[in-house]
Formats: C-alpha cells, structure tokens, sequence
C-alpha cells in the first residue's frame, strides 16, 4: 500500500474486514507501505510492482496467490482461504459490501 494511493485508501476497510474474519482461521493480514523502509524491501522482494498488491503467502513464506489493482470482498476471500485451506466463517455478511465501485487510479500492495 502506499499513503498517497487512493485506491488504497479505498481498499482499507475491505482488508480490515476481510483480516477480521479470517483471523480465527490462522490466517494473518500484514498491511506494508511502500513508503517505509521495510516496505520497500517487502515490494523488491516479492516484485511488486504497482499498488495495491496483495500477495497471499502459505505457512513456509512460499507465494500461493496473488491480487493486483482494487479487489472486492470475494476476492480477498478467495486469497485468503486458499492460505487457510477452509472458507473464513462469517465473512460474507448479507449487506456486506462484496466489491467496490470502480472508480480513480492506482495500481499493486
């Protein structure tokens, strides 16, 4: 994520609670800004080369899924279950927002 994206500010109640939901499942959100040292390092690491990106690692830190640009809530989920290997309880709430109106720039975090 990067603080001047704005599609990434748009993405960060979507990751919250797609974190929060998935949490009880053994599955972690770690949120790093490109912008911060230890960012840097992570985007160079994982060739991230666009923000948002989100990249989706299996217990032993090896890639399992990966999601670049603006995602909905269904596709955080997908990511994420693929890590837990069991549908995150709760996470698609009837009401709950299951993508985000498309709109400004911005690209991978």
């Amino acid at each position: 994520m990067s603080r001047s994206c704005p599609v990434c500010q748009r993405m960060e109640p979507v990751v919250a609670l797609a974190g929060h939901h998935c949490a009880g499942q053994g599955v972690g959100v770690l949120r790093l800004d490109v912008g911060t040292a230890e960012g840097r390092q992570a985007a160079a690491r994982y060739g991230i080369r666009g923000v948002p990106t989100f990249v989706f690692l299996d217990g032993a830190g090896r890639e399992v899924a990966r999601r670049v640009g603006e995602q909905s809530l269904t596709s955080l989920r997908e990511g994420l279950e693929s890590i837990a290997g069991i549908r995150c309880a709760g996470l698609l709430l009837p009401g709950a927002p299951h993508a985000l109106p498309a709109s400004g720039g911005g690209s991978g975090s």
